[in-house]
């Protein structure tokens, strides 16, 4: 999803090394019980000199974060595309899992768990409503709100540090793209989406066309 918007950023760090959507005191993995069972490290726990310098990476990212977007804020409300993919085939064996239930499982999960919704709702239906409409794969997208996940600390770091200026809208996309256990992409899927994602710019900036200041939090 490159080329649907000029202005982003791209994490380009292991998770399991620094996982930027955790806060400061959670986003370390640093044994198999904080991390899905997985065995990521030689030793576990991790030494704390290795989980201090991931540390040290976090703070440098939403250090760098706020010199982006305080110039921004300054401006009056803006919306961001906190963009994430999530595995709907975990339980199995491998590339034979089974997909988990369509009802728990939408193709694209928005998570507004910390966005004040009452000002900013008419934003977050403008997203859904326009992204709903694409059709992949002989189908209309399934676009719902906190089913599988509601945002995390990206999200709410920007909604603390821009109170009623920062909307962000944090998307979740079901791996029907690509084999989540193989790696293998489907191109003409992705282009899909990022069509699909692309359409609802306009629909989300004329939805916060109305804002011009911040909202006067009490």
């Amino acid at each position: 999803m490159r080329t649907t918007s000029p202005d982003r950023i791209e994490v380009r760090r292991s998770r399991v090394e620094v996982d930027l959507n955790r806060d400061r005191d959670g986003h370390v993995y640093r044994s198999a019980d904080e991390c899905w069972g997985l065995e990521v490290w030689h030793r576990s726990p991790l030494d704390e000199g290795v989980a201090e310098r991931s540390r040290a990476v976090h703070d440098e990212f939403y250090e760098q974060l706020g010199v982006l977007l305080d110039p921004i804020a300054k401006h009056g409300p803006f919306v961001q595309f906190d963009c994430h993919s999530y595995n709907h085939r975990r339980d199995g064996d491998g590339a034979d899992a089974v997909p988990e239930a369509r009802a728990e499982n939408p193709d694209v999960n928005v998570g507004t768990g910390s966005l004040d919704r009452e000002y900013f709702g008419h934003v977050v239906e403008a997203f859904i409503d326009s992204m709903s409409k694409a059709t992949i794969d002989g189908r209309p997208l399934d676009v719902r709100e906190n089913v599988k996940f509601k945002g995390a600390n990206l999200a709410r770091w920007a909604h603390e540090r821009y109170p009623g200026v920062s909307c962000v809208l944090t998307l979740e996309f079901k791996k029907t793209f690509m084999d989540g256990w193989t790696d293998t992409p489907d191109d003409a899927h992705i282009e899909a989406l990022t069509e699909a994602l692309r359409d609802t710019v306009n629909p989300v900036m004329t939805a916060l066309a109305g804002f011009t200041t911040p909202r006067m939090l009490s």
